[in-house]
């Protein structure tokens, strides 16, 4: 089994059966932030990034003359309470699409995190950010 640890970029052209096979691995030993580039299969579960087609100079046989790319970026894992000065959040998360109580619009890309006037980053236990040009940071509890 090979050390994808600090790997910053995974290109993967698998079939679906490998793609889950894999798709643990990444979310539990690839960074916040490390990218997966696949050409033409998607992971179960974890709607990517952006996805792109790419049209080919030439037709390739069994493909056609169209490429579909997608990208995946790997979340940090905020699910949980969180706690800050005054406040309690409770942060809901299915890999990159989070939901976070009170909030609306709430974002997370690597470890870049923002909801309703915050933009933060994440740094394992703790979120660290600005809200209404205020320093905030919250523990997760």
């Amino acid at each position: 089994v090979a050390d994808i640890s600090r790997a910053t970029v995974v290109t993967v052209y698998l079939l679906p059966a490998l793609m889950a096979q894999l798709q643990s691995r990444f979310i539990a030993e690839l960074a916040p932030g490390t990218r997966i580039v696949s050409h033409e299969f998607t992971m179960a579960g974890w709607l990517p990034d952006r996805s792109e087609t790419v049209r080919l100079k030439a037709r390739h046989r069994g493909q056609g003359d169209e490429s579909r790319l997608h990208l995946w970026i790997v979340p940090a894992d905020v699910r949980g309470l969180w706690r800050g000065p005054g406040t309690t959040l409770r942060i809901e998360q299915s890999y990159q699409r989070i939901e976070v109580e009170g909030a609306s619009a709430a974002t997370l890309s690597g470890r870049d995190i923002a909801w309703q006037g915050f933009k933060g980053r994440v740094d394992g236990n703790r979120i660290v950010g600005e809200l209404a040009g205020r320093p905030v940071e919250l523990v997760r509890r």
